[in-house]
């Protein structure tokens, strides 16, 4: 007997590029422009303002004005398994910290005392 998978599988080699094509498809689909510099950068601009979605592996970014924000993640999670994990503290080893003010920091902070820790000094 033969079977027909309807879900790609992580464990595969195919899995990754599986679901970056998927993901492309849709966001395309639904006005995203992919960036030509980076392709897990994905655009979309209109008349209310820009959202900006950023891919590493299966999480996101999704920047933007909050009302647009929140019509983009109720799309996402409409097509898409997701959990919104809130606003961004850490993204690949970088720590991201909003000031009241608006201003954004974002800083290695996360590896102070850690390479003293790996090194045994």
């Amino acid at each position: 007997m033969v079977y027909k998978l309807k879900k790609d599988l992580y464990g595969l080699k195919q899995a990754p590029y599986a679901w970056h094509d998927k993901l492309t498809k849709y966001l395309q689909n639904t006005s995203f422009k992919q960036s030509v510099v980076d392709v897990f950068v994905f655009t979309r601009i209109g008349p209310k303002g820009v959202v900006v979605v950023v891919i590493y592996v299966d999480d996101f970014i999704i920047i933007g004005d909050e009302c647009l924000l929140t019509n983009v993640k109720k799309d996402l999670a409409s097509e898409f398994e997701m959990k919104d994990l809130g606003e961004l503290r850490y993204f690949l080893g970088l720590e991201v910290v909003k000031c009241p003010n608006g201003l954004i920091f974002v800083s290695e902070k996360v590896y102070d005392g850690y390479i003293e820790s790996v090194l045994d000094v």
